[in-house]
């Protein structure tokens, strides 16, 4: 049996988005048709947090009073958090208590 190298595989382009580049896009989503597009978009940028985590989080999984939002369902099935920041908050603010079981 020949033995066969394994390839390394690239760990791929790690990217910011610059100042502008944000601006643009909070602009973009907060004049979007879509409600839930600006918050998902507001803790995405600082958390990093994938695409399927926020879309499955609820108004309940935030946790106001320790600055968290809590992930159920992550890609590796463990359950993790992420820091909500002043920032996060004040775009949540406005989500009221009845709509604590939808997704936000």
């Amino acid at each position: 049996m020949r033995r066969v190298k394994k390839f390394r595989e690239s760990r791929g382009r790690v990217r910011f988005l610059s100042d502008i580049e944000r601006g643009h896009l909070l602009k973009a989503t907060k004049a979007s048709r879509d409600n839930r597009l600006y918050p998902l978009v507001v803790l995405a940028i600082p958390t990093g947090a994938r695409q399927g985590e926020l879309i499955r989080l609820r108004w309940r999984d935030l946790d106001w009073e320790r600055g968290a939002a809590v992930l159920e369902e992550t890609k590796n099935g463990e359950r993790r958090s992420i820091p909500i920041t002043g920032w996060q908050h004040s775009c949540s603010e406005s989500a009221d208590a009845s709509a604590a079981s939808r997704r936000i």
